[in-house]
């Protein structure tokens, strides 16, 4: 499945994730680049673990091929499921080091 797919499910313009989220020439995008224990929503399904498009997670580990992993807990903070994710899978909704929830609408 495509990005711009994924972002017509969401009922999210899908320029906004092509032309706008994923544009390295964007400042904004560059300010949203994630890091260490940013909070992210998922943008697809991952069955295997119950895991849906929507759902959120925290990076808790970054890697040098531009993975992240992300995990995903119940509302105990029990861990459900750990998942290496590259960026196009999720997007950034609140930062870390700011401590900023990130509008969708920027």
């Amino acid at each position: 499945m495509r990005l711009g797919d994924v972002a017509k499910q969401l009922l999210i313009d899908p320029r906004k994730c092509t032309d706008y989220a994923l544009n390295p020439d964007n400042p904004m995008a560059q300010m949203i680049k994630p890091d260490l224990f940013d909070v992210i929503e998922i943008l697809v399904d991952i069955p295997e673990s119950g895991i849906q498009a929507g759902d959120r997670g925290a990076i808790v580990e970054k890697y040098r091929d531009r993975a992240y992993e992300v995990e995903f807990t119940n509302p105990e903070g029990e861990t459900l499921a750990l998942h290496s994710l590259s960026p196009e899978r999720f997007i950034v909704i609140w930062q870390a080091k700011t401590q900023i929830w990130v509008s969708l609408a920027e």
